[in-house]
């Protein structure tokens, strides 16, 4: 993990010039395995090489230079609470 790189290619961006969220969240998850929790901290830039730094606790912190771009690491599950889908009629009605 030492010395690392990833980056986002230009063709995946997203709002402003930056890295698509879903698909930078998923490169930074692959750098722990999955499940994982990655909170992005900046825009991700695109085109560029990113470092990755393996935290202490397992994790990784991906930069670019001095700025936090992005942190990552590994959980035990997910703990989603997902809602249950509108009826036929509740989404005929929401129309």
């Amino acid at each position: 993990m030492i010395g690392s790189r990833i980056e986002v290619p230009p063709r995946l961006n997203g709002p402003a010039g930056s890295g698509q969220g879903g698909y930078s969240c998923g490169l930074v998850a692959t750098l722990v395995g999955n499940p994982a929790e990655v909170t992005l901290r900046a825009p991700v830039p695109l085109g560029r090489p990113l470092s990755v730094d393996q935290l202490a606790d397992g994790g990784v912190a991906v930069r670019d230079g001095e700025t936090l771009i992005a942190e990552g690491r590994r959980v035990e599950s997910l703990d989603l609470d997902v809602p249950d889908p509108p009826s036929i009629d509740e989404a005929e009605e929401a129309s």
